[in-house]
């Protein structure tokens, strides 16, 4: 089960790692991957801050039990106004 955490936990840290320099890049290089890349982060910005959500709230009751959320929910909305074309 240790094993498995810490699977989840450095998954998620390359996932967070991954996340940063593609948006960078794709700010670098303009053009259409200055679109897809937020899109793409948005969608999974808005996954990680749904589970973490969901767990916070079915596992002990609260929503700030896990407060993950609070910075995935923002950068989602971010990611995803970015990629609808707003400059942010």
């Amino acid at each position: 089960m240790v094993a498995t955490h810490e699977l989840c936990w450095h998954g998620v840290t390359a996932t967070l790692a991954s996340m940063a320099v593609g948006l960078f890049l794709a700010w670098l290089s303009g053009g259409q991957a200055a679109l897809v890349v937020p899109g793409a982060v948005a969608a999974l910005s808005a996954l990680f801050g749904g589970i973490a959500l969901v767990l916070g709230i079915s596992r002990f009751g609260k929503p700030l039990a896990m407060p993950q959320w609070t910075l995935f929910f923002p950068l989602a909305i971010l990611c995803a106004l970015r990629a609808g074309g707003v400059e942010v």
